[in-house]
């Protein structure tokens, strides 16, 4: 009922409000955890039999790493879905130049708080 309203009020297009940011986000994540993991797992010098500590050291860094690399990408996200809820009026809409914004504008201090890298793990 939720979608009807939405397609009523706002268009077809307002059920697609931060897709893009959360493809690119999904990718981003994905891709990163994945090859970071990887990385570390083949410097393992007998990789074919990594112990379950070391695997999960592993997947733990990944983790980490992908939280603050990835932040941007989720702070643009979340942006961009929540302008969507705005009156018109209000809307600033955000959209892939958003995410330079955040990455340019933005200090590092904010992209690494402990709470975000921890999460990601």
């Amino acid at each position: 009922m939720i979608e009807i309203r939405i397609v009523q009020q706002d268009g077809i297009t307002a059920q697609f409000s931060g897709v893009v940011a959360t493809v690119l986000r999904q990718i981003l994540h994905s891709t990163t955890r994945m090859g970071l993991y990887n990385i570390m797992k083949r410097s393992d010098l007998d990789s074919d039999n990594m112990s379950l500590v070391r695997r999960m050291a592993a997947g733990l860094i990944a983790g980490g790493v992908v939280a603050v690399v990835g932040n941007p990408v989720c702070v643009a996200m979340v942006r961009m879905q929540a302008d969507g809820q705005l009156p018109p009026t209000q809307q600033c809409n955000y959209g892939f130049s958003d995410l330079l914004k955040t990455l340019l504008h933005e200090p590092l201090i904010y992209r690494t708080k402990v709470a975000r890298v921890l999460l990601g793990l």
